[in-house]
C-alpha cells in the first residue's frame, strides 16, 4: 500500500522535474499525472467520494500537450469543494481526445453558504491556463467558465491537438 504511493509520487516528481522542462509532454504522461494526484488527494479522507476523472482518447500514441496545462484545474477542483464537510460534495473530470482537438472538463460543487459574496475575481490558476491556452493555440481554443451557487465548471476545447516531434522519445 504505502509502497504504491510512494512510487506514484516518484513518477509525479520526476514529470514535474524532468517532462515539464519541454514545450510539449506526451499525453499519456499528463493523464498519469493527473490520476496520481487524484490518488494522493483521496488519501485524506477515510471512505470514497464521489470523485471521477474519465478520460476517452482515440489514439493517442503521438498526441502531445503543453506540460501542466490541465493541472491547475484539477487542483482548483480539490481547493473549492468541501469534500470533507458535505457528503453530497463531487469533483467530476473529463479529458476527450478526437481527431479534432481536445476537451477538457472540470466541474466540482461549492459550499452552500448563506451570504456568500459575489466572486469577481478569477484565481491565478485560471488566469494562467489562459495565458497557456493563448500562447499554444492562439485563437483556436474555448474556455467556458459556469460559476453557479451550486457548482463551478471549466470546460475547455483547443484545437488542433499538438503532436510531439517525430524524434521526440517517451
Amino acid at each position: 500500500y504505502t509502497s504504491g504511493y510512494v512510487l506514484k509520487l516518484a513518477q509525479m516528481m520526476r514529470y514535474v522535474m524532468e517532462d515539464c522542462e519541454t514545450e510539449l509532454t506526451p499525453l499519456s504522461k499528463e493523464i498519469e499525472y493527473i490520476e496520481n494526484f487524484i490518488d494522493f488527494q483521496k488519501l485524506r479522507f477515510d471512505n470514497d467520494k464521489n470523485i471521477t476523472f474519465t478520460y476517452k482518447v482515440e489514439n493517442h500514441s503521438y498526441k502531445s500537450v503543453p506540460p501542466m496545462l490541465l493541472q491547475p484545474l484539477v487542483e482548483n477542483c480539490f481547493k473549492h469543494t468541501p469534500l470533507e464537510l458535505d457528503k453530497n460534495s463531487y469533483i467530476h473530470i473529463l479529458l476527450e481526445i478526437k481527431d479534432r482537438g481536445m476537451r477538457f472538463v472540470a466541474e466540482n460543487s461549492q459550499p452552500l453558504i448563506k451570504n456568500k459574496p459575489e466572486s469577481t475575481k478569477v484565481g491565478i490558476g485560471i488566469e494562467n491556463v489562459k495565458k497557456r491556452l493563448e500562447l499554444y493555440y492562439e485563437n483556436k481554443y474555448e474556455l467556458e467558465i459556469t460559476d453557479n451557487p451550486a457548482s463551478f465548471k471549466v470546460d475547455s476545447v483547443s484545437y488542433p491537438l499538438l503532436t510531439r516531434p517525430t524524434n521526440y522519445h517517451v
